[in-house]
């Protein structure tokens, strides 16, 4: 289950960004680890709406645990710019190798591709390798964005 939630690098930058949604976990550190690692922990309990796992509610370093949908919904409600990920496949050596790419567009009609998918080292291996790719480039996206 926990290959449905973004790993903890990419939740830490959504907090810097400004996500605050009710999430089903969290990443948190413990006296075991110095403090210095975190570590996903899952609430599925009773909690009403999971809101004590916002981020509002946790300290610097720790942040809520987003699922992927979560994460590109966020993207898509809050900043238009929604992500996609496909398979395409590839030749290569005589055999076929379906592969996976990303597209990133602007709700209001802008197309930004990020991945081409003649670039060979662009596609990755699996749907899950593509799809933090296609978080981390979103999370770049805005990041530069409120640089500007």
């Amino acid at each position: 289950m926990t290959q449905e939630f973004i790993p903890y690098e990419q939740a830490l930058e959504l907090k810097e960004l400004g996500f605050d949604e009710p999430c089903f976990g969290t990443y948190l550190s413990s006296f075991q680890s110095d403090w210095k690692v975190y570590e996903l922990i899952l609430e599925m309990g009773m909690n009403e709406e999971f809101e004590d796992n916002r981020n509002v509610y946790l300290l610097e370093g720790a942040c809520s645990a987003p699922t992927f949908s979560q994460a590109f919904r966020w993207f898509r409600e809050k900043y238009n710019i929604q992500g996609y990920i496909y398979s395409s496949t590839v030749r290569g050596n005589s055999e076929k190798t379906k592969q996976f790419t990303g597209y990133i567009w602007n709700i209001n009609g802008i197309d930004m591709p990020f991945i081409s998918t003649d670039a060979r080292d662009e596609l990755h291996d699996t749907y899950e390798e593509a799809e933090l790719a296609c978080i981390n480039k979103l999370i770049e996206i805005i990041e530069n964005q409120k640089q500007k």
